[in-house]
């Protein structure tokens, strides 16, 4: 299995967190009760969703430990979950409809579940 260097991808976080906060702050104003940010790496994109969303339940999830690690480092409350973000949120303990708030690039099997969803593409 490939595996991240999250200390080689951090490098690079400022220009990975701009258009996390550019795509964050296109989305419509609203409370949104609980956000999963599906493949959230070192929580760049996390940062910017717990920055805008401060009352939101917020959930990283991505398959790589040595991320998570990176990402707990921030000091953000987020839960922080490791797993295959391939298959369904049931393995979670929650449904997707309990998101009312999705970020992330590959969840197109999803789709049909959610209220709104959050894409950034280059």
């Amino acid at each position: 299995m490939f595996q991240w260097n999250a200390n080689l991808y951090n490098h690079f976080n400022k220009e990975r967190l701009q258009p996390s906060i550019d795509l964050v702050n296109k989305l419509p104003k609203g409370e949104y009760k609980r956000i999963i940010d599906i493949g959230c790496g070192t929580g760049m994109s996390t940062w910017a969703l717990r920055n805008k969303f401060l009352k939101s339940s917020i959930v990283g999830v991505d398959l790589s430990h040595e991320m998570l690690e990176k990402a707990q480092e921030l000091k953000m409350d987020v839960e922080w979950i490791q797993r295959d973000c391939s298959k369904t949120l049931v393995d979670l303990g929650h449904t997707s409809k309990d998101y009312n708030l999705i970020d992330k690039r590959h969840l197109w099997r999803l789709l049909k579940h959610y209220y709104l969803l959050s894409i950034q593409c280059k």
